[in-house]
């Protein structure tokens, strides 16, 4: 469980980056 603590707090990260992947995917689909 050595590893949990280099991603303390990066889960809201991830969310936050995949959150803007699917937004690039609806703006490239815009395009």
């Amino acid at each position: 469980m050595e590893a949990a603590d280099d991603f303390d707090g990066d889960s809201v990260d991830i969310k936050t980056v995949l959150g803007q992947l699917n937004t690039a995917r609806r703006e490239i689909h815009n395009l």
